[in-house]
């Protein structure tokens, strides 16, 4: 007794000391090693995760080699045994798991990885890792083959696929997201149905994550992104435009031929001067054939060559993209004449300010052309007509 309680002792020092060495010794001469380097994997090693847990590791195994020479055979050893390849085993998974974190950090820091993102393939490495290694756990414990688990687990394989049937969704969601591109991270995306708006900073098995705009964090399953859709902003990122589709709701009793006079006003502006001589011209040719019903200008159909003018050569609306200035069918709220076209920058806040100059311009020279926007009535507009009626 007195001898394996020696041996005991003498074996937890040498641990203790395999521990020491692993852990101010080896450690920190691998993390000057990999610093000197310019390759970036080799960085892993270097990870602070890892070493806490190959730390441990390290003197668990030297722990489970000594088992056989400082104790005698029996019961006692064979408890001491399993208990010791179980643990290692876990360990050693747990280790795996933190390479596999650490290898994906890394591949993060290089250029176009989020392009591609690796965490999800991981994740499932990491699953099949785990189910192995709980399978030779349990092996381990019960002290039976292999062979004989395998077999029963082919007897419950329809419940473990209910029990995973998530996880087997995520995975052939992640799968689909990262061959067909779909996703990256800082990808701009929107799903109304889960209120997202927001920009994706994390990829994973079975999640999405998501920072909305309002700073808030939205999580959602992988499988959802593939079986409900979502709108990726990333095409309108990488074109360098933004879409402008806005409409002013003209009153429609405002609407009116053009006099003379008007004719005469309009062709002082720069942008009208050579587009009413032109439509004064065909206007003439056109009444002058025998049988035809008169032309004649309209306030709102110069008014919207005025606007497609004025963003023709407007120096923030991209020129090279499409560009309309038209007419929506009128509704009990007016008629709608549409802006459709693309700012030459991404940016959300010069895209608003430039959208908001756009239409406060337009709105200020409807007068001009002596249109009026329509709007419901207000109640200043009570107050206004009650003291025209007193």
């Amino acid at each position: 007794m007195d001898a394996e309680l020696q041996g005991i002792a003498i074996l937890t020092a040498v641990a203790i000391g395999a521990y020491l060495a692993v852990r101010y010794a080896l450690f920190p001469a691998v993390v000057r090693a990999t610093r000197a380097t310019a390759t970036m994997w080799d960085d892993i090693l270097a990870d602070a995760s890892v070493q806490n847990r190959a730390d441990v590791l390290v003197p668990l195994v030297v722990v489970r080699a000594g088992l056989g020479t400082v104790l005698e055979s029996g019961e006692l050893l064979d408890i001491t045994t399993r208990l010791g390849d179980v643990a290692i085993m876990l360990l050693a998974a747990h280790t795996l798991g933190a390479l596999s974190a650490a290898t994906n950090r890394v591949y993060l820091s290089m250029p176009g990885a989020a392009n591609r993102p690796i965490k999800g393939y991981l994740q499932i490495v990491m699953i099949l890792v785990w189910a192995f290694v709980l399978i030779l756990v349990v092996a381990r414990l019960v002290d039976q083959p292999l062979g004989s688990l395998f077999t029963g687990l082919g007897a419950i394989s329809a419940v473990l696929i209910l029990v995973f049937q998530d996880t087997l969704l995520s995975i052939v969601a992640s799968v689909r997201i990262s061959n067909g591109d779909m996703v990256r991270i800082g990808d701009w995306i929107e799903m109304p149905t889960h209120g997202v708006n927001g920009t994706v900073t994390d990829l994973a098995l079975h999640t999405v994550t998501v920072e909305n705009f309002d700073r808030t964090i939205t999580t959602i399953p992988t499988r959802q992104i593939i079986s409900e859709g979502f709108k990726n902003w990333r095409g309108m990122e990488q074109s360098g435009a933004r879409r402008i589709m806005r409409s002013l709701p003209i009153d429609a009793s405002t609407i009116r031929y053009l006099t003379d006079d008007q004719i005469t006003t309009l062709s002082a502006e720069p942008l009208l001067s050579e587009y009413l001589a032109d439509k004064r011209t065909q206007i003439d040719e056109w009444n002058a054939r025998p049988d035809t019903e008169n032309r004649h200008l309209t306030n709102l159909g110069t008014f919207r060559a005025y606007v497609e003018m004025y963003l023709r050569r407007h120096p923030r609306i991209d020129q090279t993209a499409t560009l309309l200035v038209r007419q929506l069918p009128p509704t009990g709220s007016g008629l709608p004449i549409e802006v459709y076209a693309f700012t030459a920058t991404t940016e959300w806040g010069e895209y608003e300010a430039i959208q908001a100059d756009i239409f406060d311009h337009l709105i200020a020279r409807l007068p001009v052309f002596d249109l009026r926007m329509h709007q419901a009535p207000t109640g200043y507009d009570f107050v206004r007509l009650r003291g025209d009626q007193a």
